[in-house]
């Protein structure tokens, strides 16, 4: 396996977030792999030819929403989920319990999203939002 894929793969398992912004994979990717020249278009190309284990999807506002909805998720509007069995993943100790379970059904939702659908694409940027404010009020309740 290409080893930027391979560390896409373990980086986004070891989050505790659902996806990350593309950029922000590629930072994480160029401290990793300590390869300054990695492009975002790049990871992305690479990320792509594996369908069977990531998701980049560009996210746009919702008919309805104005930017402001995607400035809660960062400036990136390509954000990158990884696929697969989320049982043969090692849990994340930032993740444990009802935050892992909800974390893994948003990334098995991006697995099922129309990107060519904005209406599908708006529900899973809104999805993310939920889930972040959900694992900050588990992880301060905590």
């Amino acid at each position: 396996m290409d080893p930027i894929v391979s560390a896409a793969e373990q980086i986004l398992r070891q989050d505790p977030a659902p996806g990350l912004p593309l950029a922000d994979l590629t930072d994480h990717l160029r401290r990793h792999m300590d390869d300054g020249r990695l492009t975002p278009e790049g990871v992305r190309t690479r990320l792509e030819s594996e369908p069977g284990l990531f998701r980049v999807l560009d996210l746009h506002p919702g008919p309805l929403e104005g930017l402001s909805a995607l400035e809660e998720l960062g400036a990136s509007r390509a954000w990158v989920a990884v696929l697969g069995d989320p049982a043969s993943a090692d849990p994340t100790p930032h993740s444990p319990g009802l935050s892992q379970r909800v974390r893994d059904s948003v990334r098995w939702m991006a697995g099922r999203v129309d990107d060519r659908s904005s209406r599908d694409v708006a529900r899973w940027r809104r999805l993310l939002v939920a889930e972040a404010r959900t694992r900050e009020q588990l992880d301060s309740a905590s």
